[in-house]
């Protein structure tokens, strides 16, 4: 998939509006607010402040990201001086820097506007194996993080939790979680706090799965924690035996909760000090379950099939057989969204999600979306238009006029690209209730 980064982004943005220098700076960058770049001579036609007003952007070494209005330029020795706090040591010659009229942080609001304005006409395309047929536990693959310290829908019990995204140490799905513990027996958990809904498994017989691989032999271990009413408690714990840095299937299988529950917990447990684990594809059966939450790019995307895997279970490293499913609905609980389908399916099966959502934003210069050219052509379009809307003033009416047709223009070019850039979207087969007699 091509993707395109922040910085590039908002180079294609500026080229588009004829407001793009960029040049690397002749000396050090000091604990002041001055920098020297001695390639602007080539632009300032011998005038002190002919860069005044304008705005300078530091894309890499010590000062990455800052982004300063220029306070007064100097052309005997190519020298800015900047508004605001002194900026940071920078030990390496040859930062490089871009100088515009319009700042790097306004352009930056303008393509992350036109990124959500342009939805569905451009975006993401869906193809997802993150569910499970009959698996009750949000999110057990990992794949939605708002913090980057833990997963939704999880909590922390002593650990330290990363997203892990490389090859080798996921199993289906696209991202696995990397615990470490402080000390022995740390966990990652998800409990009714996080996930009401597992209450519902109180009185139910249940199996709990996960893929692990450690680098320290007999490390992961599964943990069933609850206590009900009447203040009994259980402590589950698995006993499945692993090799270090050998990818295992960890099981505790048919456990039979107590009833009244007013707490449960599924934890993936560490149980050797500072050794590392991986854990994924994880899953709890036991509930006859037809709902699902949905990964979060379909809180403002849009489903258009389901699947269910036909051919062996989700311990599959690639499903190749498909059977669609008719008859789904997506329920919204005004926080998130679930999958409803129409009958109970066989546990440990695959579902398909295919659908769109919208592109992400940017932030950081290296922040990436999932676009690339020709495409970015329509957005920058887009983004222009959008950005001469962001920095309107109140101005006379020659100026007013003249704003305007700018405007218009950059409208204009975005029209222009839409018949030949826009996106289609996947087809969705129509949902008609069953006919009751």
């Amino acid at each position: 998939m091509a993707t395109t980064d922040a910085l590039t982004l908002n180079e294609l943005l500026s080229k588009s509006l004829g407001d793009w220098i960029a040049l690397p700076t002749s000396a050090n960058i000091a604990v002041n607010t001055t920098i020297r770049a001695e390639g602007l001579n080539q632009y300032d036609g011998g005038r002190d402040d002919y860069f005044t007003d304008w705005w300078l952007y530091i894309t890499d070494k010590g000062n990455a990201g800052v982004d300063r209005r220029i306070r007064n330029y100097y052309t005997s020795n190519a020298t800015c001086n900047v508004f605001g706090a002194a900026l940071s040591a920078d030990a390496a010659v040859n930062a490089n820097i871009r100088v515009h009229r319009y700042s790097y942080s306004q352009k930056q609001v303008a393509i992350n506007t036109a990124i959500k304005d342009i939805y569905p006409i451009l975006h993401r395309r869906l193809d997802l194996l993150e569910l499970r047929s009959g698996d009750i536990l949000p999110n057990s693959h990992f794949r939605d993080w708002a913090v980057s310290t833990v997963p939704d829908k999880w909590a922390l019990g002593g650990v330290t939790a990363a997203a892990n995204t490389s090859g080798g140490f996921y199993w289906g799905g696209s991202k696995s979680v990397k615990i470490i513990p402080v000390v022995a027996n740390d966990y990652l958990y998800c409990s009714h706090v996080q996930y009401p809904r597992l209450l519902d498994l109180s009185g139910k017989s249940v199996s709990f799965r996960a893929v692990a691989q450690a680098n320290t032999a007999n490390t992961p271990m599964l943990r069933i924690f609850t206590a009900n009413v009447s203040g009994a408690t259980q402590t589950l714990d698995s006993v499945t035996t692993d090799l270090a840095n050998n990818a295992t299937l960890i099981t505790l299988t048919d456990q039979t909760l107590h009833g009244d529950l007013v707490n449960v917990s599924f934890m993936l447990v560490s149980k050797i000090a500072a050794s590392h684990t991986f854990f994924d594809n994880v899953r709890v059966t036991g509930l006859q379950t037809q709902e699902y939450l949905l990964p979060t790019e379909f809180k403002h995307g849009g489903l258009s099939r389901v699947y269910i895997q036909s051919d062996g279970d989700c311990n599959t490293i690639f499903p190749r057989a498909w059977d669609e499913i008719i008859g789904w609905q997506v329920m919204d609980d005004g926080t998130d969204k679930y999958l409803r389908l129409p009958s109970v399916y066989s546990n440990d099966r695959y579902l398909r999600l295919v659908g769109l959502a919208p592109l992400e934003t940017v932030s950081a210069g290296a922040d990436t979306i999932s676009l690339g050219a020709p495409d970015t052509d329509l957005l920058i379009a887009l983004a222009k238009y959008k950005l001469y809307q962001i920095t309107g003033e109140p101005a006379s009416a020659h100026d007013d006029s003249r704003f305007m047709t700018k405007e218009g223009k950059a409208y204009m070019e975005y029209q222009q690209l839409l018949p030949r850039l826009r996106m289609g979207v996947p087809s969705r087969v129509m949902q008609i209730p069953p006919v009751r007699g």
